[in-house]
């Protein structure tokens, strides 16, 4: 498990079993339910692209749909990478299942899905305390097939007091209302911030990975019409937003995922 010291206590709650993912509602701020989340990330040459989906959609949909029935999982949701493309990316299709306590991931479905010949890596992440804003209680409740996730990769700089608190802290207070204001404007449809748990994660360099879920290209433009000023008046944006925030992590890289299909 990664060394976190400040975040101990929160890890001993999670190896009990308890949740440790907190969403919550754009139009009341209010905590509704946490979740926890695992990235299935595989392998599949272009020429197999096309077989990989016949796949999911005839024998691994059928086992996520038996595991969301059974209350196993909240929701699976099959994105291919759209940028970037192909040999690019070390990985060509991810899988995000969203579930409530560890004990479940040893359900006899998953025996297949672990067993997948394209089947790279799994990681098991996170979300801390009110680090997730969604338009409902469901983790990208509203993503739907052909929609676009972009995904943050991140390093958080651990020579500073504090490191984690206090970048989720800058997530929180500086980052988080942006995306509530994009949300309510209909530009995004969610956005959280996991960590992975463990040190095997598919890339071990980064310590953060954010989920910012749009319903199209043109709506994250419109993102961009959001500015830091309207929603943090008085603020100089340099020395109280910029700056702070890349102090505390450092950006790695971006991707683009695009939703093929979705349980829930």
């Amino acid at each position: 498990m990664r060394n976190h010291p400040e975040l101990t206590t929160v890890v001993r709650f999670l190896l009990m079993g308890l949740v440790t993912w907190s969403a919550v509602k754009v139009s009341n701020a209010q905590p509704v339910v946490s979740k926890n989340l695992v990235v299935r990330y595989y392998q599949v040459p272009s020429e197999n692209a096309e077989s990989f989906k016949e796949e999911w959609l005839q024998e691994t949909k059928k086992a996520y749909q038996e595991a969301v029935e059974k209350d196993i999982l909240n929701a699976v949701y099959l994105t291919e990478v759209w940028y970037p493309k192909g040999k690019q990316s070390e990985y060509q299709f991810v899988t995000l299942e969203i579930f409530e306590n560890f004990d479940q991931l040893d359900s006899p479905i998953f025996k297949s899905i672990d067993q997948h010949p394209r089947l790279l890596k799994k990681d098991i992440l996170g979300v801390g305390p009110m680090m997730e804003v969604n338009q409902d209680t469901i983790p990208l409740s509203a993503a739907k097939v052909g929609h676009k996730l972009y995904i943050d990769l991140m390093k958080v700089n651990t020579s500073l007091t504090n490191a984690f608190s206090n970048y989720f802290s800058i997530e929180n207070a500086i980052w988080k209302p942006v995306h509530e204001a994009r949300m309510e404007k209909g530009f995004m449809h969610s956005w959280a911030i996991a960590t992975p748990w463990f040190d095997d994660a598919i890339d071990d360099t980064y310590d953060v990975l954010a989920i910012n879920g749009y319903g199209s290209l043109e709506n994250f433009m419109k993102g961009g019409t959001i500015q830091l000023s309207d929603v943090h008046p008085g603020k100089d944006i340099s020395k109280e937003v910029l700056q702070p925030t890349n102090q505390a992590r450092k950006w790695l890289k971006g991707q683009w995922w695009e939703v093929v299909d979705l349980v829930r």
